[in-house]
């Protein structure tokens, strides 16, 4: 994006949404972007989304936009799930784990204090600390909390159990403020707490094991977060009850890592389990299932798998049709895509056919 760009909101609202928007803007040739991507991302209940698009695609943005009510409404995704599909694989991935985060710090952000115990040391409160953070005084929240944990751990150790609340709110309001680098040795610690206080395997583990590896990912340490998301879907094999869409977070997570690392049959695995969780649990023209089938297509095309990726292309251009119609910009950057795939197998005629097809429709909307 230039400097001097102009950009103009067309889109405000939850942060998955948000995403959603984003990537059927994307889809259909539209540069998109996604306003305090942060904020929405680690505490979703602090403000909102907003989908930017430049002012010389306005007209085209608009004409998406007033087709998208009727599937946005009634939408199933929770808060804590981020999920968004980008051209690149690399920007996927961070637009999934910064812009779009699995887990929201639940446990974290709600108002606990320490739990009581016969102790002669006493313990600061937090009162002052959830004070600000309701205010939005995130700087000042900060202070105190770490101020704290300091006396917390003066006065009880700083292996002590008790002091996990402490170390929650700082590593939350560290989080919120974007200060992942500070952040991250404050998850590590909170993992290190729960294994001590529940062992290895404690499905509380999944939190800070998400965060933490969110945040390598975020920073290029790739090798570093892929143990940590290996080790969350291990613990949520085990553990029944596990959201639906946290566990096809982490494995988009994994699988985008992995595709960076250019390992293609890795990646391949985890983003197949990935969409088949999401195709058992919403409808095929959902946007979350058309940009999963969408990245599972450019990572098989990319791996020169192009029968995989013609068949996967050809559910997507299904989708997007069922979902828009005919004559939707969506469906002609879907078709755009299959054609491409097909010219590279040699399919020269079908791959001329679906992009006059895809022409007709851009030229309708001019």
């Amino acid at each position: 994006m230039a400097d001097n760009e102009e950009l103009i909101q067309v889109y405000v609202g939850e942060f998955t949404k948000a995403g959603h928007v984003k990537s059927l803007l994307e889809d259909a040739g539209i540069r998109a972007f996604i306003h305090d991507e942060h904020m929405s991302t680690i505490h979703p209940v602090v403000g909102v989304a907003k989908v930017m698009v430049p002012r010389e695609a306005l007209d085209r943005a608009e004409a998406i936009m007033h087709d998208l009510p009727n599937l946005l409404e009634g939408e199933t995704s929770p808060a804590t799930s981020k999920a968004e599909t980008t051209r690149n694989a690399a920007n996927w991935l961070l637009a999934l784990i910064v812009i779009i985060a699995v887990f929201v710090l639940a446990r974290a952000l709600s108002p606990r204090t320490p739990h009581p115990r016969h102790t002669a040391a006493p313990v600061p409160s937090l009162d002052e600390v959830i004070a600000l953070y309701g205010q939005g005084k995130y700087a000042e929240a900060t202070a105190e909390a770490q101020h704290a944990l300091t006396v917390a751990e003066q006065s009880i150790g700083p292996s002590d159990l008790l002091v996990e609340p402490y170390v929650g709110w700082l590593v939350t309001l560290l989080s919120i403020q974007g200060r992942y680098s500070e952040a991250a040795p404050l998850y590590q610690r909170q993992v290190e707490l729960e294994e001590r206080r529940a062992g290895p395997q404690s499905p509380g583990l999944v939190e800070p094991l998400y965060q933490l590896a969110s945040i390598y990912a975020s920073l290029g340490r790739y090798e570093e977060a892929v143990p940590l998301f290996e080790r969350i879907i291990a613990i949520q094999n085990r553990t029944s009850g596990s959201e639906p869409f946290d566990v096809i977070a982490v494995h988009e997570a994994l699988g985008e890592i992995y595709w960076i690392l250019g390992r293609y049959a890795e990646a391949k695995t985890h983003l197949q389990l990935a969409l088949a969780l999401l195709g058992s649990t919403l409808p095929s023209e959902h946007p979350r299932v058309a940009a999963a089938v969408s990245s599972l297509a450019r990572l098989q095309e990319e791996a020169g798998d192009y029968p995989a990726a013609e068949a996967l292309y050809a559910r997507l251009v299904a989708a997007r049709e069922k979902a828009f119609g005919e004559e939707h910009p969506a469906l002609a950057a879907a078709l755009m895509d299959y054609a491409v795939v097909l010219r590279k197998s040699g399919k020269l005629e079908q791959a001329d056919s679906l992009e006059v097809r895809a022409k007709h429709i851009y030229s309708q909307r001019r």
